[in-house]
């Protein structure tokens, strides 16, 4: 089983609330946002890499 498919076997309480919502990205204009248009928080940049760091290591 895939973790794709674990997670969508899953109860949506378990990966989506107000603040978080785990979905996969279909197309380009979910990928531009995920990756320019929603950004981490000032204090939040030196705990992760940016999003367009990740998503070009798996590209």
């Amino acid at each position: 089983m895939t973790f794709r498919e674990k997670l969508e076997s899953l109860p949506e309480s378990e990966w989506k609330n107000s603040k978080v919502m785990i979905k996969p990205i279909v197309n380009e204009k979910e990928l531009i946002y995920a990756t320019y248009d929603c950004q981490v928080t000032k204090e939040q940049q030196d705990l992760v890499n940016p999003s367009w760091f990740e998503i070009g290591k798996t590209v």
